[in-house]
């Protein structure tokens, strides 16, 4: 077990094979536990060895808080580097300041490095480039929840967290997101220079994906976490989201331009050449019997004008519900068998009810839609079929014998030997 001296192993021993079957144990915890380093304020009982496990980014944290300025400036640095330190260390104009406004120096976080090696950093080499770098993840996830709580050490935070965990971390201005990290103004110049590097994510693996996903959070992180003080300075500076926005993708409901649109519209940051081509696109979905969302949308709604809102209306009665049976038909046509009847008319039955809503005191009309709805409901019974039980996979191998109780030794029975 490491380092640790043998009264640690022996009062820890009969404890080793609870910690090994929780759930949440993974080699790095053996690691730790093999550390006096990590273990020297641990009380060893099943609970707190359950909580060291389970809870061992707070652990982190605590050891952490318990560094000194040298400690947490050299971890500083390997944070702000994405967790890739060059060695020997040539700081930057901005880890300058960082680490002055810790209270350490480069020969103070040099010699700290050498001291936390094995235990919280490592020392290796990246195609023949020694770097340093986390011992292990959980490290930097750790500092990461330690310097944020810290307004001093925010620009840290800031430079060096991975701009995804960044987006659903901070809010750019007040916005009133419970728990969030609000970035102050003083540092929007920061985050703006970062956000014009996320292009792709690692969420998905194909590029095309990637670009989308990337691009799509973008989109939901200015809607839901930056001020009107933020969004000014980012339109300024990235015009082209106007033009992103104002020709939103069909399933207006879960695309993210919509929010993007209405959060700019209540800022005034929308310029009226973009709103109203915004309006000319839904309404063009809604009249083709695309997407009614925007008839059924309170933020949508608000972007338009009454006169816009009343106009669409007027031409979904006259072009889209005399040709309700010809759209009916459209999506019996475009059916791939591959997928579920019922799911594929899911968006259809959608529409009918919003024009249902919208129409209400029209009893002409409302038959209409309802005769249009008991056709889909026919043609979805007639195209589901039940499909044949797959068989019970034959099992590959008998079960284990079982050993007599008697005859089991534990892996952990020699631990405390030397």
């Amino acid at each position: 077990m490491g380092t640790q001296p043998l009264d640690f192993k022996r009062e820890i021993k009969p404890f080793l094979e609870f910690i090994a079957s929780l759930p949440s144990f993974i080699p790095e915890t053996a690691r730790r536990i093999a550390a006096p380093f990590f273990t020297k304020n641990l009380y060893i009982s099943e609970w707190h060895l359950a909580e060291f496990v389970k809870k061992q980014e707070s652990f982190l944290v605590d050891v952490l808080s318990g560094l000194d300025r040298d400690s947490v400036a050299a971890l500083a640095l390997i944070y702000m580097n994405n967790d890739s330190l060059s060695s020997p260390i040539n700081l930057k104009q901005h880890e300058v300041s960082a680490v002055d406004r810790i209270g350490s120096s480069l020969g103070g976080c040099t010699e700290a490095l050498n001291s936390m090696k094995g235990n919280l950093v490592q020392f290796v080499f990246t195609n023949d480039d020694p770097i340093w770098k986390f011992k292990h993840p959980t490290v930097g996830d750790a500092f990461a929840i330690f310097v944020a709580k810290s307004p001093e050490l925010i620009e840290i935070y800031l430079q060096g967290s991975v701009i995804e965990k960044l987006m659903e971390q901070v809010s750019c201005g007040d916005v009133g997101i419970e728990k969030a990290i609000v970035v102050p103004t003083s540092f929007f110049e920061l985050i703006l220079s970062r956000l014009k590097n996320f292009k792709t994510t690692k969420a998905y693996k194909s590029e095309h994906l990637s670009i989308w996903g990337a691009k799509r959070k973008l989109q939901e992180f200015l809607t839901s976490r930056c001020s009107g003080k933020f969004l000014t300075r980012y339109i300024a500076e990235s015009p082209d989201t106007l033009v992103q926005v104002t020709n939103p993708g069909l399933y207006l409901d879960s695309v993210a331009e919509v929010g993007l649109a209405y959060r700019l519209h209540h800022f005034k940051l929308l310029p009226e050449e973009n709103r109203k081509a915004f309006v000319a696109k839904v309404s063009q979905y809604a009249v083709e019997g695309q997407d009614l969302y925007a008839l059924k949308s309170t933020k949508i709604r608000e972007i338009f004008t009454d006169k816009e809102y009343q106009d669409l209306k007027n031409k979904v009665e006259k072009e889209l519900i005399p040709n309700l049976n010809d759209l009916t038909e459209k999506y019996q046509n475009n059916f791939d068998k591959s997928e579920e009847p019922e799911d594929y008319m899911d968006h259809l039955k959608g529409i009918f009810k919003i024009l249902e809503s919208q129409f209400e005191d029209e009893e002409e009309i409302i038959d209409k839609i309802q005769g249009e709805i008991e056709n889909v409901d026919e043609w979805i019974s007639q195209n589901t079929f039940d499909k044949p039980e797959k068989k019970a996979r034959e099992r590959l191998a008998d079960e284990a014998i079982k050993l007599n109780p008697n005859e089991q030794r534990s892996i952990f029975d020699d631990i405390d030997i030397f």
